[in-house]
């Protein structure tokens, strides 16, 4: 019961965390992050040069500890994916035996009104995975996976390809993962 708590707070984290961020009221609301290349007039650095380690510029503030639940499961989060163009995502939490795979991952699509949750489908437990196509209603995996040999009982890995696909909305939603070539 306590790892299903700590993994649907992770979920939330995950999902929270990589929402789409709001678009900023006006001009003025955004604020331009300093860029690697100096335009202005003056010295420049050369690439071999090394940028002198950051000075504090002001008083220390510390930092909250947090140590709910729904805190410390978001640190089970490794990697969010958001789907381009379409309205999911694909999230991973480190769970399991890490040396056997380890990486529970789900693909999440959002609530259709705020009093609901995402609709979460765990789509398999990996080593590793990453997006290498995606398209209306599927994504496709590129993923390692390990098991232990029975002759052996060594770990054998291997690289797969698995179409996540989903049709319908809501509880009428379906998903499958199909191995692929």
């Amino acid at each position: 019961m306590i790892r299903t708590a700590a993994v649907s707070a992770a979920i939330l984290i995950a999902l929270g965390a990589c929402s789409k961020p709001a678009e900023p009221g006006k001009e003025s609301d955004v604020v331009p992050l300093p860029s690697d290349v100096d335009a202005g007039p003056g010295p420049k650095e050369s690439p071999n040069t090394a940028a002198a380690p950051a000075q504090p510029a002001g008083p220390a503030e510390p930092a909250q500890k947090r140590d709910d639940e729904f805190a410390t499961a978001g640190a089970h989060v490794t990697q969010v994916e958001q789907l381009a163009a379409l309205d999911a995502k694909l999230f991973s939490n480190a769970g399991g035996d890490p040396a056997i795979n380890g990486l529970m991952t789900y693909v999440a699509f959002p609530p259709e009104s705020p009093d609901e949750n995402w609709a979460v489908y765990q789509v398999g437990d990996f080593e590793e995975w990453k997006v290498v196509e995606q398209g209306p209603g599927k994504a496709v995996l590129q993923v390692r996976v390990s098991r232990i040999d029975p002759a052996s009982g060594n770990p054998v890995t291997e690289a797969k390809k698995l179409i996540v696909s989903w049709t319908g909305e809501g509880a009428a939603r379906a998903v499958t993962v199909t191995p692929a070539r």
